[in-house]
């Protein structure tokens, strides 16, 4: 099971690194203060014992074991419980006053006790084989450490539970301003370089980073306005005066006598046509990519207008040796420029067959799904790779790379850019073999 989006993020395992740091450290500190506390009520319970057993073998030193007895017995009856613990061991073994195993050597010992606290002693060999043992139990440090211990749980237990916490809403803001990213980055992917990045709220860490995105994309954008703008003056420039040539060569061709001086002239006439087609085509994708160009929204009788390009194109195809048919589903349309996908479906055709081959089958289609129109043209040809069917859809892209065939490589370009206008999804399939150029427009009627 993976875990939320949120719980990745490096902001929460930042966040959660530094309470689990800072929680350790808090560790180390309390149990400096614990040990020092501890000692120190340790220290203080020796010198109440080391006190008392100075003053019970004073009265020893004085008037013997029978006095040292005598004197206990009375504080034992006069303390009430809690009170401290006295054994007196004779050379025999038999113990009096508290039940204590006396360690056999003088000094300080530590009776551990399970689920009760310690016993601090201090034990003294007296005259004649008699030992003295004057004790206390730790209460104090054993209820200290109880509470310290879960004073110490619930302590790192809220630092981490805190900690937590303030990582969660870290890292929901960090993603709130990731989404504003993402949101920016997708527009500007799509093509759209006037958006620009979001500083408000950002912060001084990120602001100077969308302020430096902001600037690039200003740049950017400039550098194609130019681009574009000196690509479509270049193409209006060149027209014109082809346009003139064309229009010269016309009508030399009225006045020459010979064949051979007429056909050459036509030649370049053609040759004229073909350039002048290619400009047309450049101005075309560079009105339509730059949202210049004006696209009408009527409501186009697709069926018709893919039965009549059919019938317009069935001829051509036959003249080269190919079969075209139509498989269009009746009374569809869509909502765009006609003249526009007029010049997109015969792009598409002229397409067909220019590259199919001879022999070739090439089928008009159109179907409706889910509300979808789904069309294209589809041809039994060579095809195109998958590798390179992406690059065919760029301008001045051919499968000739020697170019010594007819044609621009602005064929699907401007299919391209007419079907991005309309809001279509273009895309390019294997046929098995030849290919399929499928449109997909997301309302008909």
């Amino acid at each position: 099971m993976q875990m939320p989006r949120l719980l990745r993020t490096a902001q929460f395992r930042y966040a959660v690194g530094a309470a689990l740091l800072f929680a350790f450290l808090s560790s180390i500190l309390g149990a400096f203060l614990y040990y020092g506390v501890r000692d120190g009520m340790e220290h203080q319970l020796k010198e109440y014992i080391r006190t008392e057993t100075s003053h019970l073998m004073g009265d020893y030193q004085d008037q013997g074991i029978d006095e040292l007895v005598h004197d206990i017995r009375e504080r034992v009856e006069r303390t009430p419980s809690p009170r401290m613990l006295y054994v007196v061991e004779a050379p025999t073994g038999r113990r009096i006053f508290d039940r204590i195993d006396l360690p056999k050597q003088d000094g300080w010992s530590r009776i551990m006790r399970d689920d009760r606290p310690d016993i601090i002693l201090n034990t003294v060999l007296l005259e004649d084989g008699y030992w003295l043992g004057v004790g206390a139990e730790a209460r104090g440090q054993y209820e200290f450490s109880r509470a310290f211990r879960h004073f110490l749980i619930l302590a790192m237990g809220g630092i981490v539970l805190l900690s937590a916490v303030a990582g969660l809403l870290i890292s929901q803001r960090f993603l709130a301003r990731l989404k504003r990213f993402n949101i920016f980055a997708a527009r500007v992917g799509e093509g759209d370089l006037s958006v620009r990045m979001p500083t408000e709220g950002m912060g001084e860490d990120l602001r100077p980073l969308a302020d430096t995105v902001n600037r690039m994309l200003e740049q950017i954008e400039i550098l194609l306005d130019d681009v574009r703008h000196t690509s479509v003056s270049i193409a209006h420039d060149l027209r014109t005066p082809l346009g003139h040539l064309r229009q010269t060569l016309e009508s030399l061709t009225a006045y020459q006598s010979g064949a051979e001086a007429r056909i050459k002239c036509e030649k370049a006439i053609a040759e004229l046509d073909s350039i002048l087609a290619t400009f047309s085509s450049l101005l075309k994708i560079g009105e339509l990519e730059s949202g210049s160009a004006k696209v009408r929204a009527d409501h186009v009788k697709l069926s018709e207008l893919l039965e009549a390009l059919a019938e317009a194109y069935a001829p051509v195809a036959e003249e080269a040796g190919q079969v075209l048919f139509a498989h269009i589903t009746p009374s569809v349309k869509v909502s765009g420029d006609r003249n526009l996908l007029v010049q997109l479906f015969s792009n598409l055709l002229e397409n067909a067959v220019r590259h199919a081959g001879a022999g070739a089958e090439i089928e008009v289609f159109l179907r409706r799904e889910a509300g979808a129109a789904i069309c294209g043209v589809s041809d039994s040809g060579p095809g195109i790779p998958r590798a390179s069917q992406v690059d065919m859809l760029k301008p001045f892209r051919r499968m000739d790379a020697s170019r010594s065939t007819r044609g621009s490589g602005l064929g699907l370009s401007l299919v391209r850019s007419i079907a991005a206008r309309h809001e279509a999804e273009l895309s390019l399939k294997n046929n098995a073999p030849g290919l399929v150029v499928e449109l997909i427009f997301p309302k008909s009627y």
